[in-house]
C-alpha cells in the first residue's frame, strides 16, 4: 500500500509503555548494569551473536512485564516501544527465545544478579536513597507454577517447600527481604523453600547500620528483643501473645503504633507481584528461583527510585 499524505503527518500517541520505557532509559545506571557482563561471550561461529547491552535489555523488558522466553520474542517482533528500547531497527536480527534462555542460564551460574543487586543498592546509597537507618523485615509466599497440595498432593518442584496459611496450603518458596525505612527500597534478600520459618531469616536480613528495627510476631522472641537494645537499636518487632497470657493494653497500643511504620515493608510485594506480574514461580528448584527474585528486587528498586532520580524529581 501507497502511503497517503495524511500518514507523513501522523503524529504517534505517547502510550504508557513508551514514557515507563523512557523514564527507565533515563535514569539506568547503564555502565554499573553492563559491568558485571562483560564476560558474556557472542557466538563465535554461525550467526553473529548479540552483545550484552542487547541481552541485558532484552532481559529487563521480560521481567518487567511478566513475559515468558517465547512470548517475550513475539512482543519485540510486534512492539516498536520495545525494539526502540533494545535499540533494534527493522530488518535487524532479534534475540530469540533460545537465546533468551541461554543468556539466563548465563547469568545464574555467574550470579549476575546478586551482582545487579548489589551495585544497584550502591548505586542508589550514592544518591542518598538508601539510608540503611531502619530495617522492616517480612516475607512473602512465592507459589510454584504447579501446586497441588489441595489436589492430588503431588509437587512439581520437589526442592520447594510447603507451608499452611489459614485453611490453604502453599507449595512454593519464601523471599525474605530487609527493606529500608526511609524508601521503600529492599538492601537485603533471601529465597528459602516456604516451610523455613520467617525467623530464621532474621539476622541475615540485617545489614548492622540500622538504629531500629521493625518486624511482625513472627520474628518475636525475648532474646531477640534483648539483643536489639543492647545493641543500641530501638526494637519494633511487634509483641505475641502467650497461651494464658494475653497482650496487656499498653502492649497492643504499641502494636498498632509500630504496625504503621512496618506496614511499609508490603510495598515492594505489591509491586513484584503486581506491576511485574509474579503469579507464580517461572523456574524449577531453589538456586534458579533466588536468582530469578533477587533480580526482581533489585528491579524493584529502580522502579521506585526512578521518581527520584528523573530531573526535577522528588527528593529523598
Amino acid at each position: 500500500m501507497q502511503s497517503s499524505f495524511s500518514a507523513l503527518f501522523f503524529k504517534e500517541k505517547i502510550t504508557r509503555t513508551q514514557k515507563f520505557l523512557a523514564e527507565m532509559e533515563q535514569i539506568l545506571p547503564w555502565a554499573i548494569l553492563l559491568e558485571p557482563l562483560k564476560n558474556w561471550k557472542t557466538a563465535e561461529t554461525g550467526r553473529k551473536g548479540f552483545s550484552p547491552s542487547t541481552m541485558l535489555r532484552m532481559w529487563l523488558l521480560q521481567n518487567w512485564y511478566g513475559l515468558s522466553d517465547e512470548l517475550m520474542e513475539e512482543r519485540v517482533y510486534e512492539s516498536m516501544s520495545f525494539q526502540r528500547f533494545m535499540g533494534i531497527d527493522l530488518g535487524q536480527p532479534i534475540p530469540d527465545a533460545t537465546t533468551l534462555c541461554l543468556f539466563r542460564e548465563w547469568m545464574n551460574a555467574y550470579g549476575v544478579q546478586e551482582q545487579l543487586f548489589s551495585a544497584v543498592n550502591g548505586f542508589l546509597e550514592e544518591r542518598g536513597l538508601l539510608v540503611k537507618k531502619g530495617t522492616l523485615e517480612d516475607a512473602t509466599v512465592i507459589e510454584t507454577a504447579k501446586s497441588r497440595k489441595n489436589e492430588k498432593k503431588s509437587y512439581h518442584d520437589g526442592e520447594a517447600g510447603t507451608t499452611k496459611k489459614g485453611n490453604r496450603w502453599f507449595h512454593g518458596y519464601k523471599l525474605h527481604t530487609g527493606t529500608d525505612a526511609h524508601l521503600p527500597l529492599i538492601h537485603t534478600a533471601t529465597v528459602t523453600p516456604a516451610n523455613v520459618s520467617d525467623g530464621s531469616q532474621f539476622d541475615r536480613l540485617l545489614h548492622g547500620k540500622e538504629q531500629a528495627v521493625f518486624a511482625d510476631k513472627a520474628y518475636y522472641s525475648e532474646e531477640r528483643k534483648s539483643m536489639l537494645r543492647k545493641s543500641g537499636k530501638f526494637c519494633g518487632i511487634l509483641d505475641r501473645a502467650h497461651r494464658g497470657k494475653p497482650l496487656t493494653q499498653r502492649q497492643e497500643r504499641r502494636n498498632r503504633k509500630k504496625s504503621r511504620v512496618r506496614s511499609f515493608v508490603e510495598h515492594p510485594y505489591n509491586i513484584i507481584k503486581n506491576r511485574f506480574h509474579v503469579v507464580k514461580t517461572r523456574y524449577v528448584g531453589l538456586a534458579k528461583n533466588t536468582a530469578y527474585l533477587v533480580g526482581l528486587c533489585m528491579l524493584h528498586n529502580l522502579y521506585v527510585a526512578r521518581r527520584h532520580l528523573l530531573p526535577g524529581g522528588c527528593h529523598a
